[in-house]
This record gives C-alpha cells, structure tokens and sequence, in this order.
C-alpha cells in the first residue's frame, strides 16, 4: 500500500541536468548552425529559400511574438521562416534544425550510474524537459536512446506533448496524470529555479535544485545526492 507523502516517483528535468547541451552564451552559435543545417537540406533538395537576412528578420519577429509558456510548434515556427507548409518537409526540417543541438549533447558521468541504483531501488523514473523552440518530442525521446538513458526511464514528458512549457502547472499535471501519481509521492530534479523548483511545488511535489558550480544556496552539486536524499528521507 502506497504511503501518501513518500516518494515513489522521481522526476528529473534533461538538459543540462542529466545531459549538458549548451550555455546561454553559446545559443546565437547553435542558432545559426540549426538554421544553416535546414537552409543545407533545402538547396540540397533543390527547394527555395529565403535570403538570409530575410530568415533573421523572421526570427526576431517570431521572438517578440511569442511569449510566455504556450508551445508554439517547431514546424510553425520553421515554416513560418521558410514559407512552407507541408508536414512531411516540415518534419523534416525539424529533423535538420537539431542535428547541431545534438552533437552538443554530452552526457554527465553521474547521470546514467544515478538513475540505474535509482532505478534498482524501487522509483518510478521519470523525465519532464522543454525542449528548444517546441520541438517534436519524437527526437528527445530518441536523445535518450542515444545517451543509453532510455532503459531507466518509465515516462518521458516532453512540453511539446502538453503543450505548456515549465513552469505552467499544465505541463506538471500532464505528467502526473500520464504516471497515474499524486504530486506529493514525487520529487522534482532540475537546474532552473523556477522551471524546476517553483512550477513543480507549486502543484505540490517535492524538488530538489541541481546546482553543479555550486553557488546557489539549498541546493545539490551532483545527482548522487539524490540517492543520499532518498535514503534521509524516505
């Protein structure tokens, strides 16, 4: 019988929490890559495409437009850049527009021996990420693969799938509702503030805020502190 306030579940954020993919300073670098790589795909292909300027002008356009934590899709955003409209192309494009993000992707050498003992321990394993620019979930899904994480995962929640991005509590109670778990029995692991420690107790689940420079206060440096606070306190 399951004990309402004892955690069974936990719930680790992706990027930068399990796999390191880029800093802040590096996003207008990978941005032109993921862009080049789509514009590659399109000439190679024979396909029209805009002039450059006129694709970073679209862009900036995009950025002003969309605010807050609605998903505005991948595809809407590439077509939109590249005046498109059909869903295979489109996908494709999706396809085209990460392929630099992943090869950015390494992953933390305390991430897969973590969730294994994690795992052997008896929690549901889960994992709730936003993803760059409402990407298809498709293709995290398959990062895991890639990483060899994916055996240890029983959920993965991408923001694309509910259509909220973290913090909004939609995002939270999707999972939840799609791990059939209450919100007390779970602990949240992430390194944003407030996607990963205010969005996820605001519906009532635990957290735990990753902090691998160690700087931020009432926080953990590495995840075999997750297992040291399993053990404290459950």
């Amino acid at each position: 019988m399951r004990v309402v306030g004892m955690i069974s579940s936990v719930v680790f954020d992706l990027g930068n929490t399990l796999i390191h993919y880029y800093t802040r300073e590096q996003i207008p670098e990978v941005l032109e890559k993921s862009l080049r790589c789509c514009i590659k795909y399109l000439d190679e292909n024979k396909l029209p495409t805009p002039d450059w300027t006129i694709i970073l002008q679209r862009y900036k356009v995009l950025e002003e437009k969309i605010k807050g934590d609605k998903v505005y899709p991948m595809q809407d955003r590439l077509g939109y850049l590249f005046e498109y409209d059909e869903d295979q192309l489109l996908l494709q494009l999706c396809e085209e527009y990460m392929k630099p993000l992943s090869r950015y992707g390494k992953i933390y050498e305390d991430a897969k021996p973590v969730l294994s003992k994690i795992k052997n321990m008896g929690y549901n394993l889960a994992v709730l990420t936003n993803t760059p620019w409402g990407c298809p979930s498709s293709i995290w899904k398959r990062e895991l693969e890639k990483h060899d994480i994916a055996q240890f995962i029983d959920t993965t929640v991408c923001c694309y799938d509910a259509g909220w991005r973290k913090p909004d509590p939609r995002v939270f109670h999707h999972l939840l509702e799609k791990m059939g778990e209450a919100p007390e029995n779970c602990i949240f692991i992430g390194d944003d503030p407030r996607w990963d420690v205010e969005g996820p107790r605001a519906v009532g689940m635990k957290t735990l805020l990753l902090d691998r420079s160690g700087t931020k206060e009432n926080s953990i440096q590495n995840l075999n502190e997750v297992i040291n606070y399993l053990r404290k306190n459950n």
